[in-house]
């Protein structure tokens, strides 16, 4: 068998269209707090609703998804570029005021678990975790979908209303 071009690699794997969210998790023994942006996110099963999850390895994502059994997908609009910066670099900031609780500068609210969630998400997809595969340098996760926040009234196709990677810039990839 021949080897992989890695140009043409990169090239065509780079063709799979992503969306982009942001993932959080909290762990409520250890009071640990995780929040990351992720791109290969993909529905698996309608019934039960499952969807799975590439967790970057030696991430505090990761590290926090396994030990909590828990992971929150926030869909983003397509005007939510400012979020989709503010959790690229796996850094969580919390803050908590007279004005109300922030991450990394956007307000939150909590689900299940005290888990934040972004409040200006169009969608939020609370899930438990059932089982990952130890491969490659993201591990693929598996999830239940346990609960969902909906707060965009369907106005256009579902998967048009959030934010697909190429809207972040020409030059911005993930992959390949």
């Amino acid at each position: 068998m021949k080897p992989l071009d890695p140009v043409a690699r990169q090239f065509a794997l780079r063709m799979i269209p992503y969306g982009v969210f942001v993932a959080t998790s909290f762990d409520d023994t250890t009071g640990d707090l995780a929040a990351q942006t992720v791109h290969w996110v993909m529905q698996t099963s309608i019934t039960p609703p499952l969807v799975m999850v590439a967790l970057p390895v030696g991430s505090e994502l990761n590290r926090v998804v396994r030990a909590s059994n828990r992971i929150v997908l926030h869909m983003l609009g397509r005007d939510d570029a400012a979020e989709a910066f503010a959790f690229r670099a796996g850094r969580v900031v919390r803050e908590r005021g007279p004005a109300g609780d922030f991450l990394n500068g956007h307000p939150i609210t909590t689900g299940r678990g005290h888990v934040p969630l972004l409040l200006h998400a169009v969608a939020v997809v609370e899930c438990r975790l059932l089982g990952a595969f130890e491969v490659g340098d993201h591990h693929p996760a598996l999830f239940e979908v346990i609960d969902v926040h909906v707060r965009l009234p369907p106005h256009r196709r579902p998967d048009e209303m959030i934010m697909h990677l190429r809207e972040l810039g020409e030059t911005i990839f993930y992959g390949g």
